[in-house]
């Protein structure tokens, strides 16, 4: 066999575990730095755009009005989702407008 493998074969010559977790140690150093423009640790969760309360307040006439009370949620939620509200706006403003009682 004349081909040399370039890991180590010798089980001694490996580096030690300490060594190996090295980068992680590093690498949490690099998220400490992030207030100051590096790794930012926030969740992926986290909203990161402001509710935009003009546009919550304008979903909540729509959602209302007496002609659109009377439609599927689906279309109410699609018609928002089409003007441009997140999520999160779209939720806040059912939230918001009062259950009509039957």
């Amino acid at each position: 066999m004349a081909t040399q493998s370039a890991a180590p074969t010798n089980p001694t010559d490996e580096k030690p575990a300490s060594e190996i977790v090295q980068p992680t140690v590093e690498d949490q150093n690099d998220t400490k730095a992030g207030a100051s423009g590096g790794i930012s640790s926030t969740s992926m969760f986290v909203n990161s755009e402001p509710m935009r309360e003009e546009e919550v307040q304008n979903a909540v006439k729509f959602l209302s009005h007496p002609k659109v009370r009377g439609s599927p949620v689906m279309y109410r939620r699609s018609f928002l989702e089409r003007k441009g509200l997140t999520k999160e706006e779209i939720d806040e403003a059912f939230r918001r407008v009062p259950v009509s009682k039957l």
